[in-house]
């Protein structure tokens, strides 16, 4: 691992969260050039600086550190990040992975998840960064939700980029919300488990994953099988038509686009009812209640016209 990250300037998003921060020590201890950390929280931002000063103090470091507030919704910051300081390696992790937070609120989780992904993929591929790691969950493998469902889509986004023999290396690593050596990591949202032993196995982990990146797509060995493949135009609008939809607040043509994308998403009954604002039913909370299957792919690029969401899918929203 040492020799993938020792004397590279290496970024990681989402540096306050949990497993950032944990990436955060594990990047450090592999001696870069210089480390970036990327959060859209300032006090995050502030706390974490402060613990790998002591950090690097402890272990005898001498990593250049700089902390920069920035969301990866917004390409042109993003882009200037990259460029200005020379990335060479991201680690994306600033993802929304609280399933009941998602669940309330569909169209930041889709926004952040996917379509900020989606920026950071191509801002990373435009700047020839050397390689990509996408931070996933487990739950992307068979999403019932809508957040496991958008890192299915964030996966997808990576797996179709990768497909275009770009010179960026894309690599995905799913880590699961069970604590567990079996499962390869711990539930990393919250704050019970912010000292958990597995952290740094996880983080390592992924540092691993970006040493080791095929020059081919990622598949099955990093993300699973994929169920249907998408070339980048087809992909793209798809991720249009989902732009527009959010940008509507149209949650009935969310939920169209989430079940006719080939993700493989059947979601319960509650995440449904979230996602139209309907009042939750615990009696309908099971995992066996499901939609039906997905939509073959060739309905994708129906997607627009079908759901009439707007004249123009090139449109952006801003970020």
């Amino acid at each position: 691992m040492r020799a993938s990250l020792c004397g590279k300037v290496v970024m990681v998003t989402g540096a306050g969260g949990v497993i950032g921060r944990e990436l955060c020590r594990q990047v450090l201890l592999q001696q870069p050039q210089a480390l970036i950390l990327l959060d859209i929280a300032v006090h995050r931002l502030v706390k974490l600086e402060q613990e790998l000063m002591v950090f690097s103090g402890h272990k005898g470091l001498r990593v250049p550190v700089m902390a920069l507030v920035g969301t990866v919704q917004n390409r042109a910051h993003l882009q200037e990040i990259i460029m200005r300081f020379g990335v060479q390696t991201i680690f994306h992790s600033a993802i929304h992975s609280d399933e009941r937070m998602v669940e309330r609120n569909v169209v930041e989780g889709l926004r952040n998840n996917v379509l900020g992904t989606e920026v950071c993929a191509r801002a990373a591929r435009a700047a020839e960064v050397e390689t990509l790691v996408l931070v996933s969950t487990d739950g992307a493998a068979r999403p019932i939700n809508v957040m496991q469902a958008s890192m299915r889509l964030a996966e997808l986004v990576c797996e179709t980029l990768a497909a275009e023999r770009q010179p960026t290396r894309f690599s995905v690593v799913r880590l699961s919300r069970s604590p567990g050596p079996a499962a390869g990591g711990g539930a990393f949202d919250t704050d019970e488990c912010r000292h958990d032993p597995l952290l740094p196995v996880a983080a390592q982990r992924v540092i691993h994953a970006g040493a080791t990146a095929p020059a081919d797509p990622p598949r099955a060995h990093d993300i699973g099988e994929c169920e249907v493949a998408l070339d980048w135009p087809q992909l793209r609008e798809l991720l249009d038509c989902l732009k527009i939809a959010c940008r509507k607040f149209d949650f009935a043509a969310i939920q169209a686009i989430l079940e006719e994308a080939p993700i493989g998403y059947r979601p319960v009954r509650e995440s449904v009812d979230l996602l139209h604002g309907a009042r939750r039913d615990d009696s309908v909370d099971r995992p066996d209640t499901v939609s039906p299957a997905p939509a073959p792919a060739d309905k994708v690029v129906a997607l627009h016209p079908k759901q009439n969401l707007g004249s123009d899918p090139s449109a952006d929203l801003g970020v």
